[in-house]
């Protein structure tokens, strides 16, 4: 994405064009980002990576929830492939973790999808939870193309991170390598 235009770099990220505009020469001066023969490139991609995670726990993930639900068995999402993609959900966290790594088994799920996707909570039977849940959506906060119905592997990383669970955060170590 380093190196796509402005333009796209806003409507992916949902800003406006002088925030990416910001962004980028922040990114730039902070030696993030460089050019090469007019080309934008990213640098110093693991520390990156450790702000970035650091501040979606603090600050964006505990803006986006849309509820959470409590469900007897979480496990229908494993053959439900087709079916999250076609209410436009998206699995992320540690659930997301355990397609790209299979010593993980989830004991939670979250979703990510621009509304709260009605259709799936009834048809799963899921029950709005008192408590935390065990099945956690959130609102989407990109709009890069969905080619998948994971979420990109950066977010999984940072979702686990701000999980705060030792278990998951070995996880995210596992994944980073």
């Amino acid at each position: 994405m380093a190196g796509k235009p402005l333009r796209e770099l806003a409507s992916a990220s949902r800003v406006s064009l002088g925030t990416a505009q910001a962004v980028v020469h922040d990114l730039t001066g902070a030696g993030y980002l460089y050019e090469v023969a007019g080309e934008r490139r990213l640098g110093r991609a693991g520390e990156l990576l450790n702000r970035w995670s650091e501040a979606y726990s603090t600050r964006l993930s505990p803006t986006l929830s849309l509820g959470d639900f409590d469900a007897s068995d979480i496990s229908w999402w494993r053959s439900s492939e087709d079916e999250l993609t076609r209410f436009d959900v998206q699995v992320g966290g540690e659930t997301g973790a355990s397609v790209l790594d299979p010593h993980l088994v989830p004991a939670g799920l979250t979703l990510y999808a621009d509304e709260r996707p009605r259709s799936l909570i009834g048809r799963h039977r899921l029950a709005r939870a008192e408590q935390a849940g065990n099945v956690h959506v959130r609102r989407r906060f990109w709009t890069m193309a969905r080619q998948t119905w994971i979420v990109p592997p950066t977010l999984i990383y940072a979702d686990l991170l701000a999980s705060g669970d030792p278990r998951q955060r070995e996880h995210a170590d596992r994944i980073r390598t």
